[in-house]
């Protein structure tokens, strides 16, 4: 406890100089202190609170206030904060517009949160008011199609989010091939996005024909994780054909695939193929390292999805992958 008041009365005395916060599966009554201590910093670049649970909707006010008085914080990062959960329900309102009110930070990780199709609203709002914000993780929420479908309409009219995840590692939630057939609508339009990450959403055949042919159209997308989606021979003959014009698109991850065979080597070779000529117009790298690492795609077949998640909603896995040549 003494060691615990010194470190408060620490952060009290040097809040006004301090730039970086990172505390993690913190005690209710430990965060509040935490929190009220950081009342009095301005100058804050990186804020985190990962793992606190039901335990931040309590100081939600005090978190808005912090947000919005340091006006030079680039990364928030409060993973595992349920703050869309049903008990929380006014606290993603005010997160979002503090957010808003900000207009500094470009790093938004709000993976595990209990976001969903109803709440999932305000954070479309910001992504279509926002024009700070670059990066934002929402896995391991409970989107479905409809938050997707809410999702790809703040893209339609948004120019700088470069990277998006909506991985879903939990099997009883997902986009589908409906939440699919959105986003690839957005991708048609959408100039800015660099990064999509649609990871364990149930994507089937047909949210992979229009993704597909999203692809024949979008010409900033270069990266793409498909990983643990319900992708068979057909489905990944719909990404081969859009790669035949897509130049652009340098990373493809296809990770745990239990719907392929090695009957469709042929399509993931030609795939493949398709990503190193990309890599190499691209010209991001040496010839030997082109070779090395162009060829992104990546085909493993695992029964099971990982139990254990990212910061951003990721699946951890220590199984090495090997690429399919």
């Amino acid at each position: 406890m003494k060691d615990w008041n010194y470190l408060i009365t620490q952060l009290q005395n040097n809040a006004p100089s301090l730039r970086i916060i990172n505390y993690a599966h913190l005690h209710p009554d430990y965060l509040k202190e935490i929190i009220d201590a950081l009342a009095g910093t301005n100058q804050l670049t990186s804020l985190s609170l990962v793992d606190c649970y039901h335990n931040l909707a309590g100081s939600i006010d005090n978190i808005a206030n912090i947000i919005k008085t340091n006006t030079r914080l680039e990364t928030l990062n409060l993973f595992g904060g349920f703050l869309g959960h049903l008990l929380a329900r006014n606290c993603l309102p005010k997160l979002t517009a503090a957010i808003q009110y900000n207009q500094s930070i470009n790093k938004l990780i709000l993976g595990y949160n209990q976001i969903n199709d109803y709440n999932i609203k305000f954070i479309a709002d910001l992504i279509t008011d926002n024009h700070s914000l670059t990066y934002l993780a929402l896995g391991s929420n409970y989107i479905g199609f409809e938050g997707a479908s809410i999702i790809g309409r703040a893209l339609k009219v948004n120019s700088t989010l470069q990277e998006l995840s909506l991985d879903c590692p939990m099997y009883a939630y997902g986009i589908c091939d409906k939440g699919a057939t959105s986003l690839a609508e957005a991708l048609k339009i959408n100039t800015g996005l660099r990064k999509l990450s649609l990871a364990y959403n149930g994507i089937g055949t047909a949210g992979l024909a229009s993704l597909g042919e999203a692809l024949k159209i979008n010409c900033t997308l270069t990266s793409l994780d498909l990983t643990g989606n319900i992708i068979n021979s057909e489905g990944i003959l719909s990404i081969a054909k859009a790669l035949e014009t897509n130049h652009q698109l340098k990373e493809l991850n296809l990770w745990h695939q239990n719907q392929l065979t090695h009957e469709d080597h042929k399509q993931l070779k030609m795939i493949a193929d398709y990503l190193a000529r990309n890599n190499q117009l691209n010209k991001e790298s040496s010839l030997e390292k082109q070779y090395q690492q162009s060829r992104q795609i990546t085909f493993f077949n695992q029964d099971a999805p990982p139990n254990m998640t990212d910061e951003t909603g990721r699946p951890v896995t220590q199984n090495k992958v090997t690429p399919l040549l």
